[in-house]
């Protein structure tokens, strides 16, 4: 860099800024983790409020509207609108309470009671995963309980409500 700042002649000015800037380009090239990374190293963003499709399997496929209405803190409330895809038909909206370790990246929810519930669904379970993509993936997802029949799962992130901007939003559930 000494060299660079000793140039003589009428472009010796513009010489240092487009150095200076290509040095600034590269700079941020060689580590782009650290733009999109969140404001505290090593912490994963919370998973989005509004509307995920889940989906999930304990021998037969499931599907829900996976609602994450509230967020206080690293605390969520919300509730999942449950229907069998095959197999012994079941549905039901279960309502949930849930917590998030952004330290590493990890998801608990725990199942409420389910209300409209039909056929064979199951009430009480525990669901666990990890947060992905941003806070808009829910991925590795486990779920079990007592006389609940072990599954898997994954969710992506739909949409937000566009009352849900604060992240202390107080909507009642289903």
């Amino acid at each position: 860099m000494r060299i660079l700042w000793q140039m003589k002649g009428p472009f010796s000015n513009a010489r240092r800024a487009v150095f200076l800037a290509i040095g600034c380009v590269v700079c941020l090239l060689a580590s782009p983790t650290a733009i999109m990374t969140p404001a505290v190293a090593g912490e994963v963003r919370p998973p989005e409020l509004g509307d995920w499709l889940l989906t999930g399997n304990d021998g037969q496929d499931w599907q829900a509207t996976l609602v994450f209405v509230k967020r206080q803190a690293l605390d969520y409330q919300g509730y999942m609108n449950w229907r069998s895809l095959n197999g012994e038909q079941g549905s039901g909206v279960e309502s949930f309470q849930g917590q998030f370790d952004p330290r590493n990246g990890k998801l608990l929810l725990h199942g409420k009671e389910i209300s409209h519930a039909q056929g064979n669904i199951a009430t009480g379970a525990t669901f666990e995963a990890r947060v992905a993509d941003g806070g808009q993936s829910l991925v590795e997802g486990i779920w079990y309980g007592p006389d609940i029949e072990p599954g898997t799962w994954s969710a992506i992130w739909l949409y937000s409500h566009s009352s849900e901007a604060n992240t202390n939003h107080n909507s009642a559930g289903p």
